[in-house]
């Protein structure tokens, strides 16, 4: 599974729901081997969970502009593996 990824879109207005979400993640899927991305936007200073190593991806696209594919391939261009799993 090296060669996967696994990236949560969101933003910064959902910021409250990320720590329950990474917990049901940790819950139902414990041995998750794959490395988690966060992508958010530049509104978003950090982001940490106890259970997870959670990597914050960025971009300065708006969110909700109508531009939202610009944003996903913004943050899978930021990925570091062949394969990259979308949760959103």
């Amino acid at each position: 599974m090296k060669d996967v990824s696994l990236l949560v879109l969101s933003c910064s207005l959902y910021k409250n729901i990320w720590t329950p979400f990474f917990s049901l993640l940790k819950e139902y899927w414990p041995d998750c081997p794959l490395k988690i991305y966060l992508g958010s936007d530049k509104y978003t200073d950090s982001y940490a969970h106890d259970d997870h190593d959670i990597t914050l991806l960025k971009t300065d696209i708006e969110p909700f502009a109508g531009n939202y594919t610009e944003r996903v391939a913004d943050f899978i261009g930021q990925v570091d593996s062949k394969y990259v799993l979308l949760f959103q």
